[in-house]
């Protein structure tokens, strides 16, 4: 489906809000959590823009990160995916206990300190992926608070030449 996002320009206010494609689990269920970190013009690390996800990689588009399941923790069973990276690489998933926004890479590092990887795994062909572990076990989630996630992947001949990019990421609110 898709969604109207608020986006704000780095630094200048500037509302560039935009409809973006959201993934989700081809079962019909909503995504859950906040969509946030997408490469935008004023943010894309060597002129590589894509609004609609993570900054453009060496296919001419952005992975997109989406979440669906539930953000109690209780329930243990949201799951995240990613559609329109690099298929068959290898990537890892993180989550980072606060909100950055760092050119890293091809693209912009949006998960701060402290940090997990919580699992390495394999793109398909088509170059999507969904979690198939805990994320509440993975990311020693205890407690209510709210974390951010994101896909860095290999990503060889990208538009910046650093072999690697990222998704966008997503806040999820445990409960």
């Amino acid at each position: 489906g898709t969604a109207t996002v608020d986006l704000f320009a780095p630094g200048t206010g500037t509302d560039i809000s935009t409809s973006v494609m959201v993934p989700g689990d081809g079962d019909g269920d909503p995504p859950v959590g906040f969509p946030l970190c997408y490469c935008t013009t004023f943010d894309a690390p060597c002129n590589n823009d894509y609004s609609q996800g993570g900054c453009e990689n060496s296919l001419g588009y952005g992975a997109i990160l989406s979440a669906t399941g539930s953000e109690m923790i209780a329930n243990d069973n949201l799951t995240l995916h990613v559609i329109q990276a690099r298929p068959n690489k290898s990537c890892a998933w993180l989550q980072g206990a606060t909100f950055i926004q760092n050119a890293f890479r091809d693209g912009n590092l949006c998960v701060g300190n402290p940090t997990e990887r919580m699992a390495i795994q394999t793109l398909d062909g088509t170059g999507a992926l969904s979690t198939d572990f805990s994320i509440v076990t993975e990311g020693h989630i205890t407690s209510p608070g709210s974390y951010f996630y994101q896909l860095w992947y290999r990503d060889g001949g990208g538009p910046c030449g650093q072999m690697s990019n990222l998704s966008n990421a997503v806040r999820i609110d445990w409960q």
